[in-house]
């Protein structure tokens, strides 16, 4: 187990084992990483371990620098070998005091690493234990608290409902359902309630966990959730999930719209894409995107105009000057007296022009 929980540590850390710790020095020989994690590992502390290696603490302290320059013990029981096993995929139990992977505890608020000190079947245990010990007292809870339940599946079958977009293929989602092996659970890979992103309720968000990963995911974002049980049961692989985002009320998106913000400066905004934020849009709204993108006036612009700018000064000034490019404006008096634009300085003054626009 030990040798697992180094080459995690290796792994999670990015680091080459066989790399320098420390150069030689007289006739003390170099000190390999993989040397000093061993000694870490057989003597707890630093001090003890890099005095078995006979070198000192200024050689230790150094090395720890170079490989880890952002990690800072508080002392006490943050020892090196407890960061470095914190920084595995394994964690000690307190109650049968085994190592075991990560997956294997359920999250904690009330630990340094968000994990439990007991693993899940100790915890099992302990639960089960107290259960029998005081059966009655839960009984009592469980009537009279019965409301609490039945609000907490209400908002279940609301939040479905309001997941549940126009293009669902509900009858192939209660096939799903009814397919589900015997084992699993359906589970949403982007989650109802997420933080951020809530998915939807269509057939392309559904998967088949077993029950223990799915209740060890909860609502966390796929990215969140690394799964490690082999005997997942998974036919989800979309290319492209559809998701939406969530809080984002339709007369806020048309005010940041009409307020002159552009599509890609809201999705920013909420840490999301583009598309994904029209689509929210075009599904709580039935109206299409265009329907509320500011256009530009439309500039209304004499030949007099063109004919007094490029006279006196070029086509590049008169189009600075109109709010038109070059190309634009030839086009706009091509269209509004049926001449070429290049015979206008041929022609001469305003008059001469005039009279050619008449005849």
């Amino acid at each position: 187990m030990e040798n697992l929980i180094k080459e995690s540590i290796y792994k999670n850390l990015n680091i080459n084992p066989n790399a320098e710790f420390a150069k030689s020095w007289g006739k003390y020989p170099s000190i390999k990483i993989y040397e000093i994690i061993n000694s870490i590992f057989m003597h707890e502390t630093g001090p003890k371990a890099i005095k078995s290696l006979n070198r000192g603490s200024r050689t230790f302290n150094e090395g720890m620098k170079r490989l880890f320059p952002e990690v800072k013990l508080a002392g006490r029981a943050q020892t090196w070998k407890w960061w470095l096993i914190s920084q595995s995929d394994y964690k000690k139990c307190s109650t049968c005091q085994v190592y075991k992977q990560k997956v294997e505890f359920s999250n904690s608020k009330n630990t340094i690493d968000t994990l439990d000190s007991r693993c899940k079947e100790c915890s099992k245990f302990v639960h089960a234990k107290n259960y029998a010990e005081n059966k009655e007292y839960f009984e009592n809870y469980r009537k009279n608290h019965k409301g609490e339940q039945k609000a907490r599946s209400a908002k279940r079958r609301a939040l479905i409902l309001q997941r549940t977009v126009k293009w669902s293929e509900l009858d192939r989602i209660k096939n799903f359902y009814k397919n589900c092996p015997e084992g699993c659970h359906v589970d949403h890979y982007y989650p109802l309630q997420g933080k951020t992103v809530c998915g939807l309720h269509v057939l392309d968000n559904l998967q088949y966990l077993t029950v223990k990963e799915n209740l060890s995911k909860g609502s966390k974002m796929p990215e969140e959730h690394t799964t490690t049980n082999k005997n997942i049961v998974s036919i989800r692989n979309p290319s492209s999930p559809k998701s939406y985002i969530k809080d984002i009320p339709q007369r806020d998106i048309e005010n940041f719209i009409l307020a002159g913000g552009t599509w890609v400066e809201l999705a920013e905004q909420h840490n999301f894409s583009k598309q994904g934020i029209r689509n929210r849009y075009e599904t709580i709204s039935g109206k299409k995107c265009s329907e509320i993108t500011v256009k530009p006036e439309k500039i209304e612009i004499s030949a007099e105009e063109i004919e007094y700018w490029v006279l006196n000064f070029s086509w590049t000034r008169a189009s600075k000057e109109l709010g038109l490019s070059d190309n634009g404006l030839r086009k706009r008096y091509t269209k509004l007296t049926g001449l070429n634009p290049k015979t206008i300085k041929d022609r001469g003054d305003v008059a001469k022009l005039v009279e050619t626009r008449q005849t």
